[in-house]
């Protein structure tokens, strides 16, 4: 894992739209998405700020209420979802849906388009970039039942959702760090409690070990995108995360399916 430097962790911030807390409406769009994913038989599990959120006890963390985002979705956390990659396309259906209900809310399935394959029912799913597939045991991503602003939640087991910052985005953004804080606090003083040992994790570093030396450019380039957002100003930066990034995982996303289909053959 790769940390900030203590100058450069932000702090949290008050945000005057809001205390920090889930308005019924959000809790109702997180529970609703769980049981479409249920009635639907994909296997799932919640990463990202919401699991975060869960394992810490800090509902802050999610940033609820948060102001001044460029678009609607923007007001409230990501709801970042892990599924196969054969339930990707109906899952960023539902998201579309989403996104225009009484509260847009965003539905995010690019991990699991870009960055993990997940085969439930395999001992073995994929880290991947690129051409780059990595196995890691499948057994890392079983959900397990946490709470996140009074709602239930199937998330990722604590230490492996440690792993997955820097595994997920290719690094570890300004945004992140006082995430990781948080809940490496967690782990240490026994408020989330893992199944997993940091032995068992090792192979989010070996990944990254093996993206570094094939792709030795990839990691330098996101942290310059990582810079340009935290340096550029608030408007222009929401900008850049409303449509360029999307765009980019698209694209990222596409090229994974176009390498399935070629080994398919």
């Amino acid at each position: 894992m790769e940390y900030l430097p203590d100058e450069l962790v932000p702090r949290p911030r008050q945000h005057p739209a809001g205390d920090g807390t889930a308005p019924p409406a959000f809790t109702a769009v997180l529970a609703g998405l769980q049981q479409w994913l249920r009635t639907e038989g994909f296997p799932f599990v919640i990463v990202g700020s919401l699991a975060c959120a869960a394992w810490t006890g800090q509902d802050s963390l999610a940033r609820f209420s948060r102001p001044g985002g460029f678009g609607r979705t923007q007001r409230y956390p990501d709801i970042d979802v892990l599924v196969p990659r054969t339930a990707v396309a109906a899952v960023a259906r539902y998201s579309r849906t989403a996104r225009s209900g009484p509260l847009p809310v965003a539905v995010d399935v690019s991990g699991a388009a870009c960055f993990i394959d997940l085969r439930p029912g395999s001992e073995m799913s994929y880290l991947t970039h690129r051409q780059l597939q990595f196995p890691v045991p499948t057994k890392l991503f079983t959900p397990r039942p946490a709470r996140v602003a009074g709602t239930k939640i199937m998330a990722v087991d604590p230490r492996v959702l440690l792993y997955t910052f820097g595994t997920i985005g290719g690094i570890i953004r300004r945004k992140d760090a006082v995430k990781i804080t948080a809940l490496s606090g967690a782990l240490e003083t026994g408020t989330a409690v893992s199944r997993f040992t940091k032995r068992d994790c090792a192979v989010f570093a070996e990944f990254v070990a093996e993206r570094d030396r094939r792709y030795p450019h990839y990691r330098a380039f996101v942290h310059l995108v990582d810079e340009v957002l935290a340096t550029a100003p608030p408007s222009a930066a929401s900008r850049i995360r409303y449509f360029v990034v999307p765009a980019a995982k698209a694209t990222v996303a596409k090229m994974n399916r176009t390498r399935a289909s070629a080994g398919a053959r």
